[in-house]
Formats: structure tokens, sequence, C-alpha cells
């Protein structure tokens, strides 16, 4: 069970790293005007949400299974 959970964390970060590595790819370099950031484009926003979407995908699917009783928690 280990096994299956380690393979789906790599399959889960290897396309996250390949999300990451197209992200330049949807930058407009428009800028936006925060009070609290100041100015910045769409790129940081695009990353913080990916990766918390994958976080999210890791903890619900990978981290958050009970191995012993095969339950989740």
């Amino acid at each position: 069970m280990f096994d299956l959970r380690l393979e789906c964390f790599k399959v889960i970060m290897d396309h996250a790293c390949l999300e990451v590595s197209r992200l330049n790819t949807q930058e407009t370099w428009e800028l936006e005007c925060d009070e609290h950031l100041g100015s910045h484009t769409k790129l940081p926003n695009l990353f913080h949400d990916m990766i918390v979407t994958k976080a999210n995908i890791i903890y619900e699917n990978v981290l958050s299974v009970n191995v012993t009783k095969g339950e989740r928690k």
C-alpha cells in the first residue's frame, strides 16, 4: 500500500512540475496593482493556485488514507 501511495505522490509531483514549466505560456505581462503586494503580473497567483491545488490533491488522496484499515481518515 505504501508503494502505491508513493507512486501516486510521484505522479502528482511530476504533473505539478510540468505545469510549473508551462506557466510561462499563460503570462500576459499585464501589471495588476495591489495595496499589499504592489504591482505584479498574474504569474505568481497562477503558481500559488496550482501549488495549493496539488497540495490539496495530495492531502486528500495520498496522505489522508488510514493504511491499517484501508479507510480515509
